[in-house]
């Protein structure tokens, strides 16, 4: 479980945009009667939202949370938060409490466990509850085992290029190396990677004609 405090967020360019529909309990949780504002809007953001007293017992929860740990908002609010993040104890209340004053934020990755026994990789923004600073938590829950197993991904294929007995070399498309990895080193004797990274893919062949070819191929 790994944390870190910040105040704000760096605006970033969506690079993929997908739609989805509401999950029906989330509608339905917005039909109910008798919704403040508030609660409507608890019930409609996307992530799990936990609203915690600073001794960890959970005393609101959204239709997303119910969705993510797999049982009733009625059996959330028997629960402590600790008994939901793995690895979470009184000693990581003690350090939100500290660290969500004065309008501050902790972020936690964590693995979460929901109802089913699985284990959930999670990302969790804690802040103070607004209306209630002195005396709640909030956490919003993400699912990132999507994103988790994009990184194992790319973390296999970087071992792979690196352990390979094969020379790879990665360029831009005037030839500039970018990348190289051990084994391209060791093929022209190279002692160090910055080395070869100052320089263009050219010098290391006797003839360019067919690698310009390639490079312009490449650009089209």
């Amino acid at each position: 479980m790994s944390a870190k405090q910040g105040t704000d967020t760096a605006a970033r360019a969506p690079k993929k945009i997908i739609v989805m529909n509401h999950p029906s309990l989330m509608i339905q949780r917005t039909q109910e009667i008798n919704l403040t504002p508030r609660d409507k809007l608890l019930h409609n953001i996307y992530d799990a939202v936990l609203i915690t007293g600073l001794d960890g017992r959970i005393v609101e929860a959204n239709a997303r949370a119910e969705e993510l740990f797999g049982t009733s908002r009625d059996r959330l609010y028997e629960l402590n938060i600790t008994s939901l993040i793995e690895r979470s104890n009184a000693e990581l209340l003690a350090t939100l409490k500290n660290s969500t004053t004065g309008q501050r934020y902790t972020m936690i990755e964590a693995s979460c466990r929901p109802s089913s026994g699985s284990r959930l990789p999670t990302e969790i923004a804690v802040s103070r509850d607004s209306q209630e600073p002195d005396s709640r938590l909030c956490f919003f829950i993400r699912d990132i085992s999507e994103r988790k197993a994009r990184e194992n991904t790319l973390r296999t294929a970087h071992n792979a290029i690196m352990n390979t007995a094969n020379g790879v070399v990665v360029t831009d498309l005037e030839g500039r190396i970018n990348f190289v990895n051990p084994a391209f080193l060791r093929l022209w004797n190279i002692a160090d990677q910055k080395q070869a990274l100052e320089k263009e893919i050219q010098t290391f062949f006797v003839t360019d004609i067919g690698l310009n070819k390639m490079l312009k191929h490449a650009s089209i």
